[in-house]
């Protein structure tokens, strides 16, 4: 965890913002749609990712908010380059595969337009780290 913040206090806000994500998955539960929130996460979160992975706008209210918590976590916890790597490619096809079958309408109510953006900046932030 970085040392910059009050690393404590982000663990637990990070713990909890993983733990419905976590739930919703052990029980086959919606995630596409963040549904599975129970409560808002700590915006401090979303400083962190800003400051240490440069990935601006992350409020969770996108899966691909998900997807920059967990490449960031995957990066501290010494996982190599190419894994990061592999997760952020694989999410990409998805929202690929998902654009081209779903009507416009509903894709873009799952799919925020910023997540380009913030793929393209979380990549950065594994090649640099």
């Amino acid at each position: 965890m970085p040392t910059n913040l009050d690393s404590e206090l982000r663990l637990k806000d990070i713990i909890f913002a993983l733990k419905d994500f976590r739930n919703a998955i052990a029980h086959n539960g919606v995630v596409l749609d963040v549904r599975f929130q129970s409560g808002a996460i700590n915006t401090g979160v979303s400083q962190l990712l800003k400051q240490e992975t440069g990935v601006g706008k992350v409020d969770f209210t996108d899966i691909t908010d998900y997807v920059v918590l967990l490449v960031y976590l995957m990066c501290r916890m010494g996982f190599t380059k190419t894994e990061c790597r592999q997760l952020i490619t694989g999410y990409e096809t998805i929202i690929e595969r998902y654009r081209t079958e779903l009507p416009f309408n509903v894709f873009s109510r799952i799919i925020k337009t910023t997540a380009r953006g913030k793929l393209t900046a979380l990549r950065q932030f594994v090649s640099n780290d």
